[in-house]
């Protein structure tokens, strides 16, 4: 006998799906005063794919948020919703950055995305990935797949015989020098997620109280004897050493795919954030850090070779940094060590 469902609402059959938006939208914008600065800056991204008009306000008052990096997700909300509001919120903060501070800082990201999602608002540019070729689309796809387990989700899978051999060079390191190993990390294109099986391996390599320089000779002559040609240098990171420049961020172990086991992997990354603690100027270092990360996630070099045209790039490039790049250093200090 079948039974039938009963409906929990009175809202007609054809508009349930915006009734259910509407009510998560109000969830989400709720979010938006979290405390958590990666659940503000979801917010944020989700309100924008939601096109919530009624969050224009909420998101008008974000593009003041403490956080940088939400207030960035922020603009790009208020470009996805569009329209005349949307864009009086985002004039009334864009701010030309001055091109002659030079370098990279947050007033660069903040100001090169409000002026990107004010175009944006006004009906000036968009992304249909529908429009798009089969091949262009699915380039565009990957680029926006959630990553970082610690951070956003599940990395994509790439299967590669290299990635095959690598895990299980890794695998034998691991047993034969216990503690002292801790992973090797991947960047480039494998951390960006667009690598080939011809793509250049960038790799680091987390030891730990490893002082002996032959043997991490040893070990890149295990990667290379294994058929794993590494790019021309390969950076190697000893927690021993202390923190100087904070090179360690910059080589991801905190945002990049990390391959070894994964509880020495999560406590070289709470031992990373306890020594940078004992600086007095370490949210200094680490917003460093964050804004090179930042740089990496959107330094794409595959982009000009699909044929985006210079809007559809910097789309790409808000929407990496909004949804990949690091929380702020109180966020982290909450995953990693249980701050409160």
């Amino acid at each position: 006998m079948q039974v039938e469902k009963k409906r929990t609402t009175n809202v007609p059959i054809g508009d349930e799906m915006p009734y259910i938006d509407e009510i998560k939208a109000r969830g989400l914008i709720e979010q938006l005063r979290d405390r958590s600065d990666s659940r503000r800056r979801n917010a944020a991204i989700e309100l924008g794919e939601l096109k919530a008009r009624d969050a224009i306000n909420p998101l008008a008052k974000a593009l003041k948020d403490r956080d940088w990096v939400v207030r960035c997700a922020a603009a790009w909300a208020l470009g996805e919703i569009g329209g005349d509001e949307a864009a009086k919120a985002l004039q009334r903060v864009y701010k030309p950055y001055d091109k002659s501070k030079g370098g990279l800082s947050e007033e660069f990201y903040v100001s090169t995305i409000v002026g990107h999602s004010l175009k944006k608002a006004r009906g000036g540019i968009g992304i249909n990935l529908d429009e798009m070729d089969n091949k262009k689309r699915t380039f565009m796809e990957s680029l926006f797949n959630d990553r970082f387990p610690s951070l956003s989700g599940p990395h994509p899978e790439v299967i590669s015989d290299r990635l095959s051999k690598l895990q299980k060079v890794v695998n034998e390191l691991d047993t034969e020098l216990g503690d002292a190993f801790i992973g090797i990390s991947l960047g480039g294109g494998y951390a960006k997620g667009y690598a080939v099986d011809e793509s250049d391996l960038d790799m680091g390599l987390f030891v730990d109280k490893m002082k002996d320089r032959d043997v991490v000779d040893k070990i890149k002559d295990r990667l290379w004897n294994a058929g794993i040609r590494f790019d021309f240098a390969l950076g190697v990171f000893d927690l021993a050493s202390g923190i100087n420049s904070f090179d360690i961020i910059n080589a991801s172990i905190f945002d990049s795919e990390v391959l070894g086991n994964p509880q020495k992997i999560r406590k070289a990354q709470v031992k990373m954030l306890e020594n940078l603690e004992n600086y007095p100027v370490r949210e200094t270092i680490w917003t460093e850090s964050r804004l090179s990360r930042a740089n990496a996630l959107i330094t794409l070099s595959n982009l000009s070779r699909m044929g985006l045209s210079p809007d559809e790039t910097e789309e790409v490039k808000a929407r990496r940094l909004i949804k990949f790049a690091l929380p702020s250093f109180e966020e982290m200090r909450r995953i990693y060590l249980g701050h409160r």
